[in-house]
């Protein structure tokens, strides 16, 4: 078993977030808003319980066609191999990145990274639920060359951690670093919903490719954060569904079986023929806009964290046990922490379905707990 990279760079998320709050409270800017904070880190937390599921599917499929279909060019472990696999693993994200920008099928999962109107560090742990489930294909070439499924996981887990720290505000450019690394400037450029903004700078390490492919663009005036159509929920399962709501809804509207299946593969500014064009992407400043806030009291606020720190717990578990837990016993608990976190939201949004809900979740945790007593003993 090899390295667990992405579970040593946990601890350095966590003090450079919690740093980044302390920075923020000093300077009263107003960087971090807690409801906003705690949607962050949901889904981010859902994104890894769903991982029960969605990590086997991914890692099957990349190894059943690296068994099949491997050329083994690189398959031999040496340094220069390991580059090779890093600089292939950074172009298929750029293109995995772009697809997600433009192809409305893959918009729906990626557009939840997108959602939050802040930019801070709690932002790079808002992933997709689903993401995970269709990203393998375009990794695919990397298994064609000879990078073994160990090779594969440790080379994204060396994308993802890169891309953790230019989620912030707080670094400015980085001189000649801006001609070919992607900066904290590049990416808050990425999450702009300014017109000049909107679908630039899709690299994950290099920034070349964007130079390179035309989807570059310099960050110039003030970023204002977030998507066209704003989500306005705190709910994570909400989150993770609420474009593909939409495109269903297009598509029961549209009048040609075309354009019913069009809509599913083409950019999100696409339209079926019978629907009003959305337009062009109106213009907007920090001022002109109004952020979604269901702010709530101090004691709701209190109820909201602990249920989010049992929600940790949770899935701590599954960490500490997963060697020796049955798949089932970690798809329940999967579930119950999407389960949670839906509850969670709920709180935020103060939702009329809550305690129902509360009261069931409640009552298949201690199910489990009945059910599996003596193995926790």
């Amino acid at each position: 078993m090899g390295t667990n990279y992405m579970a040593l760079a946990i601890p350095f998320f966590i003090v450079s977030m919690i740093l980044e709050v302390v920075i923020s409270y000093f300077r009263k800017d107003k960087l971090y808003r807690f409801n906003d904070s705690i949607s962050n880190l949901s889904n981010g937390l859902g994104q890894q319980a769903i991982g029960v599921f969605s990590r086997v599917f991914a890692m099957y499929c990349y190894t059943w066609f690296y068994n099949n279909y491997s050329l083994q060019l690189i398959s031999e472990n040496t340094p220069l191999n390991f580059c090779i696999a890093m600089v292939v693993a950074d172009f298929a994200y750029y293109w995995f990145h772009r697809a997600s920008h433009r192809t409305n099928i893959l918009v729906g999962s990626h557009v939840v990274h997108h959602q939050s109107e802040e930019y801070n560090l709690s932002v790079a742990m808002r992933q997709s639920w689903l993401t995970r489930f269709y990203s393998w294909f375009f990794y695919l070439p990397l298994a064609f060359i000879g990078a073994s499924p160990e090779t594969f996981m440790t080379v994204m887990s060396f994308v993802i951690i890169y891309q953790f720290w230019v989620h912030t505000q707080y670094i400015g450019k980085l001189g000649f670093l801006e001609y070919f690394l992607v900066t904290p400037s590049h990416h808050r450029v990425h999450h702009g919903r300014n017109p000049k903004y909107v679908d630039r700078n899709h690299g994950a390490i290099l920034i070349i490719w964007d130079k390179l492919f035309g989807t570059f663009q310099e960050e110039e005036e003030e970023v204002v954060y977030g998507i066209i159509n704003q989500a306005n929920t705190w709910n994570p399962l909400y989150a993770n569904v609420r474009h593909y709501k939409n495109l269903w809804s297009e598509a029961k509207r549209a009048d040609t079986m075309t354009d019913k299946i069009k809509l599913w593969v083409k950019p999100p500014e696409w339209r079926p023929r019978n629907l009003t064009p959305y337009g062009d992407v109106p213009n907007v400043t920090k001022e002109s806009i109004k952020k979604y806030d269901a702010n709530r009291t101090g004691v709701t606020k209190l109820w909201i964290f602990t249920q989010f720190v049992f929600t940790l717990i949770m899935f701590g578990y599954i960490q500490k046990f997963k060697a020796t837990l049955a798949f089932e016993a970690k798809a329940y608990i999967a579930i119950l922490i999407v389960w949670s976190l839906t509850n969670i939201g709920a709180i935020q949004e103060n939702k009329k379905w809550l305690m129902p809900t509360q009261i069931a979740f409640f009552s298949a945790v201690g199910t489990f707990i009945l059910l599996t007593i003596n193995d926790i003993l």
